[in-house]
């Protein structure tokens, strides 16, 4: 440390004593989803295309936060790369998909894409490349999808929670006669399935502790 006086001037025979206090970042997550069941989705790798799109509800995200990664728990990882792998999120007030369900086209953050490969099973970690900042109040919509060139012979699982309601759409194919999945909106073209299924995630972000 350096004392200076009112001028700016380096002090340098300062022999008083002060008080220093500052914050440290530490890096926490939480964990929505304790089930062991698996599901093939959002790793569904034997598909050229497909998309995922599940709500989770304000009571399981918490207090306001500024989330900087997700993490999913593969139990069984697929043979090859998923190309343009991407993770979306937004605010929503659905709690659950009504009929007939829609996929939600604005609105979204991309916090992560690229080209995926799943190097080992337990919590696979995604860095965003843009947070994600949660107001506390609303629902989350988390979108994962990829768009190949090839499909894979194995599937990847991932562990999933079981919420007893419509909570997660999805539709996967063999052929790009749909396009892009990130261009997906409304009920049909595709029209997407409803599972009460949704992926077991951590959420992380930085907290500054005194």
């Amino acid at each position: 440390l350096t004392a200076k006086g009112a001028s700016g001037m380096t002090v340098t025979d300062y022999a008083g004593t002060n008080s220093v206090e500052g914050l440290y970042v530490q890096s926490r997550e939480q964990t929505n989803g304790t089930d062991t069941a698996t599901w093939n989705y959002p790793i569904n790798a034997t598909r050229l295309v497909s998309r995922m799109q599940s709500i989770f509800v304000s009571a399981d995200i918490g207090t306001s936060r500024t989330f900087n990664s997700m993490s999913l728990y593969v139990t069984q990882r697929p043979n090859i790369v998923l190309t343009n792998w991407t993770i979306r999120m937004r605010h929503t007030s659905l709690s659950s998909y009504g009929a007939p369900p829609s996929w939600s086209s604005s609105g979204w953050t991309t916090v992560y894409q690229g080209n995926k490969s799943f190097g080992a099973t337990g919590w696979n970690t995604f860095p965003f490349s843009s947070t994600f900042v949660y107001n506390s109040l609303s629902n989350v919509m988390i979108d994962i999808s990829f768009y190949g060139s090839d499909c894979g012979l194995t599937n990847g699982l991932c562990r999933v929670t079981d919420y007893g309601q419509s909570r997660s759409i999805f539709f996967s194919a063999t052929n790009a006669i749909y396009g892009a999945p990130l261009t997906w909106a409304g009920t049909s073209n595709p029209t997407p399935a409803t599972n009460s299924l949704c992926p077991n995630i951590k959420l992380g972000w930085n907290a500054e502790i005194p």
